[in-house]
């Protein structure tokens, strides 16, 4: 039996780079809701509280019926963007809500969630992309 195990991440291939692309670009063709939806099915309530900037959950069921809209859409797309391109390279859902919370050395040892919940995307969305791209191991091209 052998049990040494190679634990260095793989590049995704380059033949996938197009699928990578498609996944970066899903979210905007996504109504807010179902933006809220699909981020609800990967990262906790308080996760998608935080990266809206609102204090508790209930918002999220207001948007997720249609009684209000985030004012922080483009985060959420943004982060749901992520989740997207992560899972086209082949990472968990568990795995994705955990890198939005673990401390990053690419960001200054913030997480990616407290940086996309304190800063506009438009300040920060080349930089948490950027460590995106470093944890699947992808370069800086690879991903739009």
């Amino acid at each position: 039996m052998n049990t040494n195990r190679n634990y260095t991440r793989n590049k995704v291939p380059v033949q996938d780079s197009e699928a990578l692309l498609r996944a970066a670009e899903a979210p905007s063709r996504l109504i807010s809701g179902a933006v809220v939806r699909e981020l609800m099915d990967v990262l906790s309530g308080a996760i998608v509280s935080e990266l809206a900037g609102v204090k508790n959950t209930r918002s999220i069921y207001q948007w997720l019926s249609g009684e209000r809209q985030p004012e922080k859409l483009d985060s959420l797309r943004f982060a749901l963007q992520i989740v997207y391109v992560m899972r086209a390279a082949g990472e968990t859902d568990p795995t994705i809500a955990a890198w939005f919370t673990s401390v990053n050395p690419r960001l200054q040892d913030a997480t990616p969630l407290a940086l996309l919940s304190t800063s506009g995307v438009a300040d920060v969305s080349v930089t948490v992309m950027n460590s995106v791209r470093a944890f699947l191991g992808l370069s800086p091209t690879e991903v739009a």
